[in-house]
């Protein structure tokens, strides 16, 4: 057996760049199957995982907003007290 091979010669019958059972390429294709639903779950997971973190930056901005008014009325009370006194 030679190591190097000439162009146009056919491969040597025991070459051994052989193709690997059937059985391991069907395992492989269910590997690659797996794979993609998992990857579409995760895909599902993140929209709404996206959609959480809008709500949330939603509810965060309209809490920030009542207790921005709410300050605003205690003041206008305080004040409003205190000029009455």
């Amino acid at each position: 057996m030679t190591a190097t091979k000439k162009l146009g010669e056919p491969p040597e019958e025991n070459s051994e760049q052989s193709l690997p059972p059937i059985e391991d390429i069907n395992s492989q294709d269910a590997d690659i199957e797996d794979y993609l639903e998992l990857d579409q779950e995760f895909d599902k997971i993140n929209k709404c995982l996206d959609a959480l973190e809008k709500k949330n930056d939603s509810l965060h901005e309209e809490l920030f907003k009542l207790l921005e008014e709410s300050r605003q009325i205690r003041s206008e009370l305080k004040d409003a007290n205190s000029g009455a006194s």
